[in-house]
């Protein structure tokens, strides 16, 4: 088996390597199955071959690994290998490869860190993946990510929560799916939120490629101060990823993230195709949705870093 330099000509076998991952991988803010990934999803145009690698055995692609220079750090975006009996083989190959380009640039750390549109996440139930990357040292400064589920059989708004919508009500707030007419408002909340990265497209996806009503808006006089949603891709699906949700500061700790998400878990139901809605969360939030009813599914390891 040889080491080289991942080329965009292999990128057809890399995708298919990818895709035959029996998990998720993170992708765009949320988990999804390795096979489902479309060919935009997988990009190889922007990638460094001097940064990246592939594992070769008599011309076929055992594995590939993805890098990114950061600073003073290696950056492992993306590590897949073939499953079976070589599969650890392969990728601690694949992983001395990284440490070696790091020492050799001279880098003092190696990072697991996933980086959009594609990254690498990996299962906490895949024993062989975990094990060998806490034997090479990648155990430092770990961030966990969760899948949750809720189940949507005989849900309805739990009374708690229609009394926290009814008492928000009385403060002049109003919850309700959002129109056409609201888009220039939610542009407007936006530029007052203090922090919104790539949430203000992924709305715009909804908007543009479902539809707008499935933007669940609380207002205080006509002005935008949350919103939730699913990731557009899902919505229509057998199982609806949930968020993103954006709440202004100043509306924070008022039960507004939970009415929100009543009504938007309110309208799958009523579109009757899902049994199931889908979360993924940092661990900042593993207190907060099982008090909504999700239960966690899977526990990814989204990031650790290896000091050289």
């Amino acid at each position: 088996m040889d080491i080289t330099a991942l080329h965009p000509a292999m990128a057809a076998e890399a995708t298919r390597l990818i895709r035959s991952n029996p998990r998720s991988i993170f992708c765009r803010g949320i988990f999804i199955p390795a096979c489902e990934l479309g060919d935009d999803e997988i990009p190889w145009t922007n990638m460094d071959p001097e940064c990246c690698f592939a594992a070769v055995d008599r011309g076929e692609l055992l594995g590939v690994a993805g890098t990114i220079v950061n600073e003073d750090a290696l950056e492992l975006f993306l590590l897949e290998a073939e499953r079976g009996p070589r599969f650890v083989e392969i990728a601690e190959r694949l992983l001395h490869s990284i440490r070696d380009l790091a020492v050799q640039r001279g880098l003092t750390s190696l990072k697991l860190t996933p980086r959009q549109p594609i990254s690498s996440a990996f299962d906490m139930m895949d024993d062989a993946w975990i094990d060998l990357l806490f034997t090479m040292g990648y155990y430092n400064e770990i961030v966990i990510g969760a899948e949750m589920r809720v189940d949507l059989e005989g849900y309805r708004i739990p009374e708690n929560i229609a009394q926290r919508e009814e008492a928000l009500a009385g403060q002049g707030v109003t919850v309700r799916s959002c129109a056409a007419d609201d888009i220039a408002a939610l542009e407007e909340f936006y530029e007052r939120a203090p922090y919104v990265g790539s949430w203000p497209q992924l709305v715009r996806d909804v908007i543009e490629q479902v539809d707008v009503t499935y933007v669940m808006l609380a207002l205080k006089d006509d002005v935008v101060i949350a919103y939730s949603t699913f990731f557009a891709r899902t919505i229509e699906t057998a199982l609806p990823e949930y968020g993103p949700v954006l709440i202004d500061p100043d509306w924070r700790r008022r039960g507004l993230s939970s009415v929100l998400m009543a009504r938007s878990l309110l309208q799958i139901v009523e579109l009757d195709r899902a049994t199931q809605v889908q979360l993924s969360c940092y661990p900042s939030k593993f207190p907060v949705y099982p008090r909504q009813g999700f239960q966690f599914t899977r526990k990814y390891l989204l990031h650790a870093t290896a000091e050289l």
